[in-house]
């Protein structure tokens, strides 16, 4: 074995086995260094690719499950990126941890006593835009005419009102947006804005974040949660706790 499979750093301890957890049923173990621990498996350097999917999904939520293992044991973890192999034994290992030391220091920090939240906010885009075209009169006479004409005049118009409405859509979600990442925001620690899911058009995503969240400070977050699922024509999709994953950034 000529490298370290690396799957997340935990405080500081004693070396210790964690059994036979790992990818592919390796044992997995820590490493003390300073105040710190890397949990890994031995390994060659050869990266864990496959032209089999379900290979890598299975490799990845065994991966999850490392880290969630450690979490659980330690209360404040840093994960790594799946894939991740430092080379050398324990001199290549305890390199890289050195040259890592302060980041690792200050992540450790950032981390205590937070969890990661997943939150997707939905809404019934065919049920918003038919509110929208009551409301704007423009909307309403450009329907009317694209209603009233035939031929290439109706086709001309019905144009200039799906352009139209479109345009107030993107403005109706803006304001949305804003204003629920506002309300969101302020019961979290940190904040990622993910890109947006295909969904059926009935629940059309509007927001996908990834929330760092002070364990104190959970339940506040998933009152103010349950408030939004309660709007009209919106719905909330609401995972965790993980540990860090899309705050951590190490590979």
């Amino acid at each position: 074995m000529e490298g370290r499979y690396l799957y997340c750093i935990t405080e500081g301890g004693a070396p210790a086995s964690l059994g036979r957890i790992g990818i592919e049923g390796n044992e997995v173990y820590s490493v003390p260094f300073k105040d710190l621990c890397a949990v890994v498996h031995d390994c060659p350097l050869e990266p864990y690719t496959s032209q089999n999917q379900e290979k890598m999904i299975s490799w990845a939520v065994m991966h999850q499950q490392v880290v969630d293992e450690a979490w659980k044991g330690s209360g404040t973890v840093i994960p790594v990126r799946f894939g991740t192999i430092v080379k050398g034994r324990f001199d290549g290992l305890k390199g890289w941890l050195n040259d890592n030391y302060e980041r690792l220091l200050k992540n450790m920090e950032r981390f205590r006593d937070k969890e990661e939240y997943g939150i997707q906010v939905f809404w019934n885009a065919d049920v918003i835009a038919e509110k929208l075209m009551v409301a704007i009169p423009e909307l309403k006479g450009l329907k009317m005419e694209t209603e009233a004409r035939q031929g290439g005049a109706a086709y001309m118009h019905k144009q200039l009102f799906e352009k139209k409405l479109r345009q107030e859509m993107g403005l109706e979600a803006g304001l949305q947006f804003k204003e629920l990442y506002c309300r969101i925001k302020e019961r979290v620690e940190e904040l990622n804005i993910e890109k947006t899911k295909e969904t059926s058009r009935r629940a059309e995503m509007l927001m996908n974040l990834s929330c760092l969240v002070h364990r104190e400070m959970a339940m506040d977050l998933i009152e103010e949660l349950d408030m939004i699922n309660m709007m009209d024509n919106f719905y909330v999709r609401f995972t965790g706790p993980w540990p860090p994953y899309s705050f951590a950034g190490l590979k």
